[in-house]
């Protein structure tokens, strides 16, 4: 009888265990789903946060670096300013907002460059230019009435007066006003590359003027 007694209890305790083992299994596939989802949205959430505050950090660091180019062009800091136009590949957006704050500060900025001989610095801004015409305009004077052209060819810039006239041909509109136009001395770009010995410049301007008056395509030669 006693045995009979403990065999029916060891039953009655393994079908409990069954039981129980079958209705924790039933719970875990219907919880389990559910904190997963609720871990992977957390995950998620927790990515997008880290993406947009590296978009913050970048915007930030963008709006100080095109601040800091507008200074150096403001100071004339022209090592600062080739090293940060260096450091960005979105240069000519950055140089254009500059330009749309300030109209001619860059050009100015440009006049200035050439007449103290900064001559990378230059280069570089052309560079720019042949990706957006706008950026730069040939036709600001500065006080003396020189244009960029009467810069480079006073100081016989043979690189500089390339390129330039090299946008001529471009904008033939322009490079006709230029060409002749005078300073407050009188002066044309080549009555300046005359008057200062820069033999080089004034065949450039010479060729550039035959061609033109010939009605031929104009080509500068390297």
């Amino acid at each position: 009888m006693i045995n009979l007694k403990k065999q029916i209890g060891y039953i009655l305790s393994f079908t409990m265990g069954i039981l129980l083992a079958i209705f924790l299994f039933s719970l875990r596939k219907k919880i389990a789903p559910k904190l997963f989802k609720r871990e992977e949205k957390s995950t998620q959430e927790a990515i997008k946060s880290a993406e947009k505050g590296k978009s913050i950090d970048s915007n930030g660091e963008k709006k100080e670096w095109e601040e800091a180019l507008g200074q150096a062009i403001e100071k004339r800091d022209y090592d600062h300013f080739l090293c940060l136009l260096k450091s960005n590949h979105s240069s000519i957006q950055a140089l254009l907002k500059v330009r749309e704050r300030d109209e001619n500060s860059l050009n100015h900025f440009f006049l200035d460059a050439i007449r103290l001989r900064r001559t990378e610095v230059v280069k570089q801004l052309l560079l720019q230019k042949k990706g957006c015409k706008r950026l730069l305009d040939f036709s600001v004077e500065n006080q003396q009435k020189d244009t960029a052209l009467h810069l480079a060819a006073c100081n016989g810039d043979i690189e500089s007066t390339k390129q330039i006239l090299d946008f001529f041909e471009k904008e033939p509109l322009v490079g006709d006003a230029i060409i002749s136009h005078k300073n407050n001395l009188g002066e044309t770009p080549l009555h300046c590359a005359a008057k200062n010995g820069h033999g080089e410049v004034v065949k450039l301007l010479l060729d550039f003027l035959k061609k033109k008056k010939k009605g031929d395509k104009i080509e500068i030669n390297e």
